[in-house]
């Protein structure tokens, strides 16, 4: 895993990404994804991100997932 260098100017900080991380564009958006910081640059469609990524789960992705019993609810009142 390639690390990039985080430089700190007041309160604010960049990221000195490293060679073949290019964002195309002059802005991204800015995510926490748990304690990790997501980029998505703001002139991508975040659909065609999100169906691009869904080749990236290996075939035996959730093959085993243990669903819980079906739960009991009473309907709606009209």
């Amino acid at each position: 895993m390639q690390t990039a260098m985080v430089i700190t100017h007041g309160s604010s900080q960049s990221v000195q990404l490293p060679e073949g991380f290019h964002i195309n564009g002059n802005e991204v958006y800015v995510k926490y994804l748990g304690k990790s910081v997501l980029l998505i640059p703001k002139d991508a469609d975040p659909w065609e991100l999100m169906a691009d990524s869904l080749d990236q789960f290996t075939d035996d992705f959730m093959r085993e997932r243990s669903q819980p019993l079906q739960q009991h609810r009473e309907g709606l009142v009209a």
